[in-house]
């Protein structure tokens, strides 16, 4: 009987010992890419490392979040990174605020307000804009979580002259096979380039 609650006590000693923050996503938050965790756009909760956090997210709502049916389709920030330290066994909150008509919507897409905090109480972190012109569905966005440097490249800004130009021949021929692909082709294709 000894030997059982010594393990029982070990065993939740441990569990104490390696419990990790964990981040619970508001309504109109994305998170895009998350340091060292697993995260699609459909996240509603993510596990956390113990340390300095860095994630890729957007502001998306509803066009008409006042509508049961949301038919006006959607509208999305420019991606931020959100860099915060966390750890030890707490529970993150992360939200931005909630429109309530489309002018309210348009009006936080283009200057959301992303708030964090754990337990009720504020935790402080530090927001970067990212160029959304600089991303595109090609742009490995845990890179750039998982990276010191939070700069992206902008294909402006590129240093070799010939790469653009195949680049450009490559993009366009993608464009075209896409154009003449059918419905089902053109959502595959979709579903793969966003590695869903």
């Amino acid at each position: 009987m000894k030997k059982y609650f010594v393990s029982a006590a070990a065993l939740l000693f441990c569990s104490q010992a390696f419990a990790a923050p964990h981040l619970f996503i508001g309504d109109n938050v994305s998170v895009l890419a998350a340091r060292s965790a697993k995260v699609s756009i459909f996240s509603k909760d993510v596990a956390l490392p113990d340390g300095a956090q860095k994630m890729v997210v957007k502001f998306d709502s509803p066009a008409n979040p006042e509508s049961v049916n949301n038919n006006r389709g959607r509208v999305t920030s420019n991606p931020y990174i959100i860099s915060f330290n966390a750890s030890g066994n707490v529970d993150l909150q992360l939200s931005a605020g909630k429109p309530l008509d489309e002018k309210e919507a348009s009006q936080m897409a283009q200057k959301p307000v992303f708030t964090l905090t754990a337990a009720g109480k504020p935790v402080p972190f530090d927001i970067k804009i990212l160029d959304r012109d600089s991303i595109t569905v090609f742009t490995d966005l845990s890179a750039i979580v998982n990276d010191d440097s939070t700069m992206i490249p902008s294909p402006a800004r590129s240093a070799s002259p010939a790469a653009p130009a195949t680049s450009h021949d490559q993009l366009s021929q993608l464009q075209q096979l896409y154009l003449k692909a059918d419905d089902t082709q053109k959502k595959a294709f979709l579903k793969w380039a966003l590695n869903l």
